[in-house]
């Protein structure tokens, strides 16, 4: 079974790692991974399933796909906000918005 999880993470590490060090090589391996993650079969929840989760593949020691962890999702998120230069947010314009 493919951990999408495994995955997801490891894509928003290297876009982190290609930020940092200014190899766009880590870059180029993230994109390959989210490439892999949007277009393979079995990855993306189908539409009607009983899973809430984005990425199917990420069972938690259930084996059923009710049975999700949201870190999958979260690190997909995570990572194709990297991909677009929206990650880490800007915290002084989130925090504006508050008063406290």
């Amino acid at each position: 079974m493919q951990d999408t999880s495994s995955a997801a993470i490891t894509a928003a590490g290297l876009l982190e790692l290609s930020r940092a060090t200014g190899d766009t090589h880590w870059h180029d391996e993230a994109v390959q991974i989210l490439y892999s993650l949007g277009t393979e079969s079995g990855l993306f929840a189908p539409p009607g399933s009983v899973s809430e989760a984005v990425l199917i593949a990420n069972h938690h020691d259930c084996n059923f796909d009710a049975c999700t962890v949201v870190e999958s999702d979260y690190y997909l998120f995570e990572a194709l906000r990297r991909l677009e230069g929206q990650f880490p947010p800007n915290v002084s314009s989130i925090t504006n918005n508050f008063s406290l």
